[in-house]
């Protein structure tokens, strides 16, 4: 039944998408990306020196805890099960690792935490002397691979220039650090552990499914703002692109087909494909060089000089309109290179379709050759050439990104290059779950389109 075909698919599309959700989010999480440190940066905090570090800390842990960086990651975890079940709320990523790398050598949560506590009480106090401070600095860094009880005894002689208080604590982070190689384990288990909904993905996935992506890391607009701007111009490029190579292929494909095994077919074929086996980036960049300037000859400054400058004042339409002849080379570069292809797609449909019975039948009520693959078997031959075309659509919103970085347009190629280059992850994950929605969207009207192109497909 159509309307349960028609139901199914657009269930299918919601577990597609939360697929390509989970996936951003992990893939952001592997990157590096420090959204907390980018916020910071943004308001002019910088962790250089250690007057501030605390104050550093304290801004960072607020910037953390607004943006959910305090929870666990996921619903569920499978972890050592010497892990901790609070190791997430560990906040400062320099902290965090240190405790993973000594959890993972001692492989005893008691100690470690406790070796922690007593090594921050010790990094409160702000006067100690150099050889203390220097000490505790190496105490931070790493505990398995020094010769503690030689570093401890060359510090006798300072740890009695400190204050009672100061002592104690010092002893207590000895015997601290005595615990960890006394208590250390060297077996483990892997352990099942549930989170809830209180977990970073759940509210990340939260603020993408109410349409707020956030911010960019690197200039702090929101991401949304800058994926919008860029969508229209990637999508007008596109679009464009695919007119013309769409028209042209066909018109190549119904002429070639008509003169099928013809010198002209042979001649035409041979320098498209020519076309098509170079690389885009070869291609747009001869076509730069040769046509948009005078070294070779006045008659090859066809086309403007690439450098297409949008200030973003104005709307984007009107901003296309005012740099239209710098979109004329990026357009034919686009639509010449998929010729080749598109064409061959048309010729061969439109060839099993002259082999049909219908194209006699054409033939004998008096039609020429060319009327009958005109009005017959073109049609009838548009079926995969609809495929190529519905798949191209939802992928031109990826932008084209060569096109578009070696010709500076601000689409969504080039905000993805310039996003990946800038460890920029709001963005990518923004650009990546929006492209496979519309893919899956796309591709669901297709389906119908063909339904109602070809009604011998059934939907089953």
């Amino acid at each position: 039944m159509k309307v349960g075909y028609i139901f199914s698919r657009l269930l299918m599309i919601i577990p597609t998408v939360l697929i390509v959700i989970v996936v951003s989010f992990f893939l952001f999480n592997v990157s590096g990306a420090d959204p907390v440190k980018s916020v910071l940066q943004l308001q002019g905090m910088v962790d250089n020196d250690r007057i501030a570090a605390d104050a550093y800390n304290a801004a960072y842990k607020e910037e953390a805890r607004k943006q959910g960086r305090h929870l666990p990651q996921f619903y569920c975890s499978v972890v050592p099960s010497y892990y901790p079940d609070t190791l997430h709320a560990l906040i400062i990523p320099r902290q965090k690792s240190f405790a993973k790398k000594l959890l993972h050598t001692y492989k005893n949560w008691e100690c470690v935490g406790n070796y922690l506590m007593a090594l921050q009480a010790m990094q409160r106090h702000s006067q100690l002397p150099t050889s203390i401070e220097q000490g505790l600095l190496i105490l931070n860094q790493d505990v398995d691979n020094i010769n503690l009880e030689a570093m401890f005894t060359s510090l006798d002689n300072d740890i009695l220039t400190m204050s009672p208080k100061q002592q104690s604590e010092f002893q207590l982070l000895q015997e601290r650090v005595e615990q960890l190689d006394a208590k250390k384990q060297k077996w483990f288990y892997p352990s099942f552990r549930w989170h809830g909904s209180q977990n970073q993905f759940h509210v990340w996935m939260s603020k993408i499914l109410s349409g707020n992506f956030g911010f960019a890391m690197v200039d702090g607009k929101p991401v949304w703002a800058k994926i919008s701007t860029a969508l229209v111009w990637s999508f007008c490029l596109s679009i464009l692109s695919i007119i013309v190579a769409s028209v042209l292929s066909i018109l190549l494909g119904l002429f070639t087909s008509h003169y099928e095994g013809s010198t002209f077919d042979k001649i035409i074929f041979g320098f498209l494909f020519g076309i098509y086996s170079i690389p885009l980036f070869w291609l747009a960049t001869m076509l730069i060089v040769f046509f948009t300037t005078d070294d070779f000859g006045r008659w090859t400054n066809i086309f403007p000089s690439v450098g297409l400058f949008y200030s973003g004042e104005e709307g984007v339409l009107a901003g296309m309109a005012k740099h239209a002849k710098l979109l004329v080379l990026p357009v034919f570069c686009i639509s010449i290179h998929s010729l080749a292809y598109l064409g061959r797609q048309v010729k061969a449909a439109i060839v099993e379709e002259k082999a049909k019975d219908y194209f006699l039948t054409g033939l004998a009520k008096g039609l020429s050759p060319f009327q009958v693959l005109w009005k017959h078997s073109l049609p009838n031959s548009l079926l995969p050439f609809i495929t190529i075309m519905i798949g191209a659509i939802p992928a031109s919103l990826g932008g084209s990104l060569i096109v578009e970085v070696l010709f500076n347009i601000p689409g969504m190629g080039r905000l993805m290059y310039d996003s990946i280059l800038n460890n920029d992850w709001n963005v990518i994950a923004a650009i990546i779950i929006l492209v496979s929605a519309v893919t899956t969207i796309f591709y669901f009207i297709g389906d119908i389109i063909y339904s109602l192109i070809n009604p011998r497909i059934s939907f089953t």
